[in-house]
């Protein structure tokens, strides 16, 4: 993945990827984040930078990180069942999150290999689709992308 063309073909890959995913409702992406909740849910990600390198003879091995985030608008109910329904959603959408990208493990052969940091849930509010503040639960989920021959060292 040492070059441009390569970078961009494991984020299309990564689009790809997300895209497939429905628990039960597909939800819409937002590729470098988000600045407004789009609607009821979203998945926003974006770059979020490298380990430190690590040399062999030849080459420099690095971890990239690309930051995944699922936002749900929090409903305004008191209805069990509603509130029952979407804690079950946020949790079979973070296990299939990592089942579509786990499914392609090397990205279609552009990375060497994806890994995932643990899930993480924050309750917080987002500008909503006007200027008011929203509710929203997110779940954060680093991507570990490891590319083994980032770089090339000169002999």
């Amino acid at each position: 993945m040492n070059t441009s063309a390569a970078r961009a073909k494991a984020w299309a890959r990564i689009n790809i990827l997300l895209a497939s995913v429905r628990c039960p409702h597909q939800f819409q992406l937002e590729p470098g984040g988000m600045q407004r909740m789009p609607g009821d849910r979203a998945i926003e990600y974006w770059f979020n930078g490298e380990s430190e390198k690590a040399k062999t003879l030849g080459n420099v091995m690095v971890t990239h990180t690309v930051q995944i985030r699922a936002v749900w608008r929090v409903p305004a109910t008191d209805d069990i069942r509603v509130r029952t329904a979407l804690e079950l959603e946020i949790w079979d959408t973070t296990r299939a999150i990592q089942e579509a990208l786990h499914g392609d493990s090397d990205l279609a052969e552009w990375v060497t290999r994806i890994d995932f940091g643990n899930a993480t849930r924050i309750d917080s509010e987002m500008i909503g689709t006007g200027v008011e503040t929203v509710p929203v639960t997110i779940i954060d989920l680093p991507l570990y992308i490891q590319e083994l021959e980032a770089e090339r060292v000169a002999a």
